[in-house]
């Protein structure tokens, strides 16, 4: 057993420190954002009625976030059960009520995508008024958000908000970081958002099959014990 210690776990233990401690220096020297933090403010344009995507940019998205923040404001999350008709609840509680509700989303717009919008604005969503219009199609044939919706409703903006926030437990910016890895294929191209919570991902799943590795290679070398059993 000493000799397997000295001549087999000991150099593999050196390698592997060798090995993480080179990855943390890359990760401290290389540089942590290639592009500046922009602070993007203004004023809420629509009080009322839907907003099917975040094709106005910066607008779409301070609407969202100001009806969020607003917390005499409802906030409703759907995909294709939205249409334009005007006793939709975004259109008839506004006009008939007088209760502001703002609508997001189109088909395809679904948990995962919602989940990253509420991630973003995990600092200020606490007591707002939030529904969301749960279909079974979300749940069924491997269904779900598909990279078009992700790159759609994953706006860069509230994924560097995601990535940045110590506040958000890591096991949510690694799901994030997994989907990204895992359609890495599908997406024409990145982001620095999408590099950080992809590479945040791989990190932890590297140094999880490392220790696996090393933790089986130590059991295989182990002697077996001879188990005495009843006849």
């Amino acid at each position: 057993m000493k000799v397997f210690f000295v001549q087999h776990f000991l150099p593999i233990l050196f390698s592997f420190t060798l090995v993480y401690l080179s990855f943390l220096c890359f990760n401290e020297l290389r540089p942590q954002s290639l592009y500046d933090n922009v602070i993007i403010s203004g004023t809420q344009q629509k009080t009322s009625t839907r907003h099917p995507n975040f094709e106005l940019g910066d607008e779409a998205e301070l609407d969202l976030m100001a009806s969020i923040l607003n917390k005499e404001q409802l906030t409703l999350f759907g995909s294709s059960e939205f249409s334009e008709l005007p006793l939709v609840s975004y259109n008839f509680f506004p006009d008939s009520l007088g209760r502001q509700m703002l609508g997001i989303g189109h088909a395809y717009h679904q948990h995962l995508s919602i989940l990253i919008e509420l991630l973003a604005t995990d600092d200020f969503n606490q007591q707002s008024e939030i529904c969301i219009l749960l279909s079974p199609g979300w749940f069924q044939n491997g269904g779900g958000t598909n990279t078009e919706a992700f790159i759609e409703f994953g706006r860069p903006n509230f994924l560097s908000v995601i990535s940045q926030n110590p506040n958000i437990p890591s096991v949510y910016k690694k799901y994030l970081g997994k989907y990204i890895d895992r359609n890495h294929d599908a997406f024409s191209g990145s982001s620095e958002s999408f590099d950080i919570l992809r590479e945040a991902y791989l990190k932890d799943n590297f140094l999880s099959s490392i220790f696996v590795k090393i933790n089986t290679f130590i059991k295989n070398q182990l002697p077996l014990k001879n188990h005495k059993t009843l006849t």
